[in-house]
Formats: structure tokens, C-alpha cells, sequence
């Protein structure tokens, strides 16, 4: 059975008295809980519906029930008088009459008893859904007990709806054990059904995206990717919308939005279901092809760029933001990221695409490719994103080999890196900030850019660790001792290449007094904790020749004055930079 057909089976239950008790059964996702709130939604007056996930006791299943029945009662003026006999003896908060009423326990039994006395009149379903999601707390058989006690009274139809392909073992068996006596009848859900995918999106993109845009973005893009779960589309959604909440500096039109859309759906989807993620015995294939597509599909971002964007041999604007969404997917969100992804949106994205250069004919592409190599050459390139530059340059190193165009590749060299540093590299970012770490797939396509990026990124190391060192040297020499200019030092000097980053730094400290403020006069809690830092880095991180070097030159001007020699004690008693002998 389709997902949507739960309608025609609650709609019959309700209706007719052949079954008193049924089991609704199908994979997670796969839209039961959906297609029930569609039908609660046109038909709750006789509805009771209870969710066991979250329910961490039997008494909360019970409580809820009862609230639930009440709700019920507000609504049937012949039973108010009736209700208020009992409603005192009811657990937990209940609004009746437009009053909230806190009340102590009442012995379930007897609740249910009075309650169906209470609406003997209507008939009433009681759905339990989420079945395979209920509390370790709350026993199978309790469960069991429930619905065959509250099946005896006339009045009352009951429903559970689950997934038995994931009820734990224990569970699985009290379930398998008695469910032949206990229901009278199972549906099983193995399809899903995709119309609830369109509503879904719809009602909660239509805000941002025409319903015709969506129905079209459903069917062309959602349909193609054969995923059957709700929930998974739910994720991409919400991801959609805390973006758009959250980390977006303007509005933008239809056609962002839907690009945003496409790229939440496609992460959500990918790193939920893992539809494309390759076959482990393609990786040493010796199909060629195979091996290729592995290493490809290895990488999730190239996944996604290859698989739910047909981007593997083209550029595409869409695919440009696929590294942002997955990190914001994955809460690796930093200021610098949200500032280039807005970027990206507003300058590249947003801009109308000229026809892709993989559709133009060869004299067209030789054309534009040494009308950009002209331009980059003479420093008049421009791009509105490193997503753009990064396209222009793959076309660049690509068609010039395809073609044999004999395009000086020292130039693009140099200009590639020129171009990178002046607009994207920033030593007050994070060092991973500045490299070039996207572009998988592109890099995988083509040796050259990655030779590009490479090189780049080599350089950019380079630089960060040099720039960061002179900004201390700096800082120090107009007397601004922040210590946070120094805590990026304690990584540098973790890491397996510390040695340069030792080098470097010493050389600087050399020549600016070990970095040590001058002592011998009045100094602030700030300057002090500089020092301390600085102090600390020596004796935590550097070697014994370099401890004694800052040693010596404490020692040095220990004579200056009396506060001095007092502050430079404290510090070598705190931490001896230099290990006495016992007999000293």
C-alpha cells in the first residue's frame, strides 16, 4: 500500500464496524504520522491521537490520554456538568472551562471507565503512534494491556501505528507473541507516496519560492533522487529555513532562495540516506571508470556536486554554495564563512548565468578563453566571488590543454596567486580560512588547478606564519599587549611542522627583547599577563637552548631596579626556565 491510501484506512475505520483494533506498519519516514495528521486535521472530533516517543513513563501515556478525553469533554456541552465531578482527581495542568486546573493522580482504570461512560454516545479512535519510539521505561506489555482494556468498551476504536523493522529485540518478540490476538487487522505501508513531498514543501518553502517554482523543483529535482522518507525532506527544510533565518544579510529573490533549497535538500538527503555514496569494491577496480568515479564519489561535497547537480564536467552557479551548506549543516559556522556564503549569493549566485561554456562551439570557447587570459594577464579580471574565479580559472587551465593554446601557464601562475592574495587572504582570519579547501571535484578534473591550488595554499602557510609573527613583533613594539595575539602560538607550536614556526619566531624575539615589556616601571594587569604568556610558551613548548636564552635575558635586567629583579623572580620561581642541580 501508497503512504496516502492511511487516509481511506482511517476514513473506513471510522465509518464501519468490522475491526476494532488495527496496526498501521511501515518504515520510518516513509509518511504514516503524516498521512494521520492529514486525516486528524478534517476529522478530530472523534480523534484522540497520543505519540509514545518522549513518553518516558507509563503514567505519562496514561496523563496524556486523559487530557486528550478531557479536551474531548470541553468540547460537548452534555458532558460538562458530569466532567466537573471528577476533573479534581485528574494528574498534571488541564484547561477546562477557561480555567487551568493542577490536580493530583486518579487511578487510570477508573478514569477510562468514567470517561467512556462519559462519551458512550460518540464514537472515538484512540491512535498510539510511534510505537518503535516508545520509552525503554514503558513496557511492550503495558502497551498491549492499554489498547486491548480500552478496545472492550463499545464506544471506542483504537489504532497503533509503527515500524516493526524497528522495535528492539525484547520488544520485538512480546509484540510478535500476542499481536495475532490483540490485532484484528494490519496494514502495511511499503510505499511511499510523493504527493507528500509536494505539500510538504510547498507549505513551508511557499513563503520564499512560488508554488509553481515549487512543484516544478519537486518534480525535476526531488522525484529524480528516490528518497522515501519525510523525515529526510523535513531536515532539508528546516536547514532551509535557519539559514534564511539566521544567516542571510538581505533578502534575495526567487531564484537564490531556490538555489539555497536545492543545496539544503541535497545535503539533508546525501548525508541522511547516502543514496549515491560509492561501492567499497569500486575502489580497486580495474575498470578505470569505476576507480575514477569511486575516488569522485569518496568525497561527499563532490558527491553531492556530481549526483543531485549533473556538475561533474561544467560549471554550475548552484553547486558554487554546496561547501557552505554542508559545514552550516554540519554547525562548523564561523562569521568569516557566513560573510564569504553572502557573498557568494549576492554577486555570483544572484547574477544572471551566461550559457555555459561546455555548450559553446570551439570558436566561441577559444574566444572567451583568451579574451579572460587577456584580461587576467593585464590585470583587468574581475569576478565577484572566489567561487567564480575558481570556475574561470578551471576553464582557463582546462580548454588551454584541450585545445593546445599555448597559454602561458608561469602568467596564470603567478596572477592566480597575485589575485587570490589581494582579494581573499586575510591574516586576521583562521589559517583554514584563507587556504583554498573546496573545489574538490574541480581539482579532481583537472591536474593544473590542482597544481594551482596547491601552490597557493603552500604560500598561504608561508604567509600566515610570517604575518602573524610580525604582528606580534608589531604589537609589541607600540606597546599594545594583548595576550590574544599570542594564543595563536600554542597551536602553531603543537603541530608536526613547529620547527619553522619555532625558527621564526625566535628570530623575531631576538630582536624585540624575547617580546618581555620593560619591567622596571608601572605596568598594567594586561601587560603582566603578555608576560606571563610569553613566559609560558618558552617553558611549555621550546627547548632547553631557547629556555635558557630567555633565561639569560631576565637575568640581564634583573639590575635594573628593585621591582624588576621582584618580577622577574616571581616568574622564574613560577616557572624555572632553567632545572638547578639539588646541590645548587
Amino acid at each position: 500500500m501508497e503512504s496516502k491510501q492511511i487516509i481511506d484506512i482511517l476514513s473506513q475505520f471510522s465509518t464501519t464496524n468490522t475491526y476494532k483494533k488495527v496496526f498501521i506498519n511501515g518504515a520510518w519516514g516513509i509518511g504514516k504520522s503524516y498521512y494521520t495528521n492529514e486525516y486528524i486535521k478534517q476529522n478530530s472530533s472523534n480523534i484522540v491521537y497520543i505519540s509514545l516517543f518522549g513518553k518516558n513513563s507509563f503514567e505519562m501515556i496514561e496523563n496524556s490520554i486523559a487530557k486528550e478525553l478531557m479536551n474531548k469533554l470541553n468540547k460537548v456541552d452534555k458532558f460538562k456538568t458530569k466532567a466537573e465531578d471528577f476533573i479534581k482527581k485528574l494528574e498534571g495542568s488541564i484547561s477546562f472551562n477557561g480555567f487551568s486546573l493542577s490536580t493530583p493522580n486518579y487511578n487510570s482504570k477508573t478514569l477510562i471507565e468514567k470517561f467512556s461512560t462519559l462519551l458512550e454516545e460518540q464514537d472515538l479512535i484512540i491512535i498510539f503512534d510511534d510505537l518503535e519510539r516508545k520509552s525503554a521505561n514503558v513496557l511492550m506489555e503495558d502497551i498491549m494491556g492499554m489498547v486491548e482494556e480500552l478496545s472492550l468498551f463499545e464506544k471506542m476504536k483504537i489504532v497503533v501505528i509503527g515500524d516493526e523493522n524497528n522495535i528492539n529485540e525484547e520488544d520485538l518478540n512480546k509484540w510478535n507473541k500476542f499481536k495475532e490476538k490483540l490485532i484484528e487487522k494490519e496494514y502495511k505501508i511499503i510505499r511511499f507516496s510523493y504527493e507528500a513531498i509536494e505539500s510538504l514543501v510547498i507549505t513551508r518553502l511557499n513563503k520564499y519560492i512560488r508554488k509553481k517554482t515549487l512543484e516544478d523543483f519537486v518534480s525535476n529535482f526531488l522525484l529524480k533522487h528516490k528518497t522515501s522518507n519525510l523525515r529526510t525532506i523535513n531536515k532539508g527544510i528546516n536547514l532551509f529555513i535557519e539559514i534564511v533565518n539566521n544567516y542571510l544579510y538581505e533578502e534575495y529573490n526567487e531564484d537564490v532562495y531556490l538555489c539555497i533549497a536545492k543545496n539544503c535538500m541535497a545535503v539533508a538527503i546525501e548525508y541522511t540516506e547516502e543514496l549515491y555514496k560509492p561501492n567499497e569494491e569500486d575502489k580497486n577496480s580495474k575498470d578505470s571508470t569505476k576507480s575514477w568515479m569511486y575516488a569522485v564519489d569518496s568525497d561527499i561535497s563532490s558527491r553531492i556536486v556530481s549526483h543531485y547537480f549533473r556538475a561533474m564536467f561544467m560549471n554550475n552557479k548552484e553547486s558554487s554554495i554546496v561547501d557552505y551548506v554542508i559545514k552550516i549543516y554540519l554547525s562548523e559556522i564561523t562569521k568569516s564563512l557566513i560573510d564569504d556564503f553572502n557573498n557568494v549569493l549576492k554577486n555570483y549566485i544572484s547574477i544572471k548565468e551566461e550559457k555555459n561554456i561546455f555548450y559553446l562551439s570551439q570558436e566561441s570557447i577559444t574566444n572567451r578563453i583568451k579574451k579572460l587570459y587577456s584580461d587576467i594577464r593585464k590585470d583587468k579580471y574581475i569576478f565577484s566571488s572566489v567561487e567564480e574565479f575558481i570556475d574561470d580559472i578551471y576553464n582557463l587551465v582546462t580548454w588551454n590543454k584541450e585545445f593546445k593554446l599555448k597559454l602561458n601557464d608561469e602568467i596564470i601562475l603567478k596572477k592566480f596567486n597575485s589575485i587570490m592574495f589581494l582579494n581573499y587572504y586575510d591574516s586576521s582570519k583562521e589559517l583554514y580560512e584563507n587556504k583554498i579547501d573546496r573545489f574538490d571535484l574541480k581539482q579532481r578534473e583537472s591536474s593544473q588547478l590542482k597544481e594551482l591550488i596547491d601552490i597557493y595554499n603552500n604560500e598561504v602557510e608561508e604567509k600566515y606564519l610570517t604575518d602573524k609573527i610580525n604582528n606580534i613583533a608589531d604589537k609589541y613594539k607600540k606597546k599594545d599587549f594583548d595576550r590574544k595575539y599570542l594564543e595563536w602560538l600554542k597551536w602553531r607550536f603543537i603541530q608536526e611542522d613547529k620547527e619553522k614556526a619555532i625558527k621564526y619566531f625566535i628570530e623575531k624575539a631576538r630582536e624585540n627583547n624575547y617580546f618581555i615589556p620593560d619591567l622596571s616601571i608601572e605596568i598594567n594587569e594586561q601587560d603582566w599577563s603578555w608576560t606571563h604568556y610569553i613566559w609560558y610558551l618558552f617553558y611549555e613548548y621550546l627547548n632547553d637552548n631557547y629556555k635558557k636564552e630567555l633565561n639569560d635575558y631576565a637575568e640581564s635586567i634583573k639590575d635594573i631596579n628593585l621591582i624588576s629583579r621582584y618580577r622577574i623572580n616571581g616568574l622564574q620561581e613560577y616557572r624555572p626556565l632553567i632545572q638547578k642541580n639539588k646541590e645548587e
